[in-house]
């Protein structure tokens, strides 16, 4: 019977592999020794003899030690995770117990692979359940360069999802989130209302100012107009002032001359009374005189 048969029927070997896809932090997979007793235990039941079981697991304890030694050697700093858990050690050791308990099951969970041989098969089924490369393949599959498998992509989701201290600051973040949307709603709103009170407010400023312009213009002109009339009206007053002052030097001068012909014509009336007395004393005198020459 072949291995990918026995492995079908033996549902132990199903929680090996399914254990083997753990990692720091969840349940660690079975030992290389305990697979290998699991698997000699299955292969006894299915047929096959003690010899063909020890000689098993006297290769997978030699393989065990065989990357113990050469493990630690090379270990790099990039090879620790995000969580702060080494896949250099335990993962790796995993994944070489996992090469060499299982012989080519690979061919049936490559999903029909039908790209490389048995090994790379298997290798890939290794990425699949520890979610890093072999050891053995660091350099050509550029390990500590930052390359990472979807098994490690997803377990790291995994423990993102499960660890309570990322979920307690997702839903923080959450929230801050939804507060700084509330505020930059909030801000905008307020921003738009005070664009909208400086524009009212801009053109209010404008209307009165154009008003203040108006106004001052009109009493500006009309304070010409009327300071205009006032020197017109000052000039006429300053004439007739001059001409009042004129007439009353010509009424005085009149008056003056009045006063002289009253008494030139006063004077007169005393020289024609006296004359008239003269007339009357000769018109006397001579009538006394033909008397007197008559009677002579």
């Amino acid at each position: 019977m072949s291995a990918s048969s026995s492995f079908q029927q033996d549902p132990n070997q199903i929680k090996v592999l399914k254990s083997a896809k753990t990692k720091s932090g969840l349940p660690q997979a079975p030992s290389a020794l305990e697979q290998s007793r699991e698997e000699s235990s299955a292969q006894g039941t299915s047929g096959q003899s003690p010899s063909a079981q020890t000689h098993l697991e006297q290769e997978v304890a030699d393989e065990g030690k065989k990357e113990e030694t050469r493990v630690p050697s090379a270990q790099t700093p990039s090879a620790v995770d995000a969580f702060g858990n080494s896949s250099t050690g335990k993962c790796r050791r995993r994944k070489s117990e996992i090469f060499h308990s299982f012989g080519d099951i690979g061919k049936t969970w490559s999903g029909g692979r039908g790209r490389g041989s048995c090994a790379t098969q298997l290798q890939r089924i290794a990425e699949d359940f520890c979610g890093d490369i072999d050891p053995r393949h660091q350099r050509r599959h550029g390990v500590g360069r930052g390359r990472r498998s979807v098994g490690a992509r997803n377990r790291t989701r995994i423990k993102v999802a499960t660890n309570p201290e990322l979920i307690a600051l997702d839903q923080k973040y959450r929230q801050l989130k939804e507060r700084y949307d509330f505020l930059q709603e909030q801000f905008t709103i307020s921003r738009r209302l005070q664009k909208a009170a400086l524009q009212l407010r801009d053109e209010l400023v404008s209307k009165f100012q154009r008003e203040f312009e108006e106004l001052r213009a009109k009493v500006q002109m009309e304070f010409i107009f009327e300071q205009a009339q006032n020197k017109i009206m000052a000039e006429e007053l300053v004439r007739q002032t001059r001409l009042l002052e004129h007439s009353e030097l010509a009424q005085k001068a009149d008056e003056e001359l009045l006063r002289r012909l009253q008494s030139q014509c006063d004077e007169l009336r005393v020289w024609r009374a006296e004359a008239k007395l003269e007339l009357v004393e000769f018109e006397d005198h001579s009538q006394h005189a033909g008397g007197v020459s008559s009677a002579s």
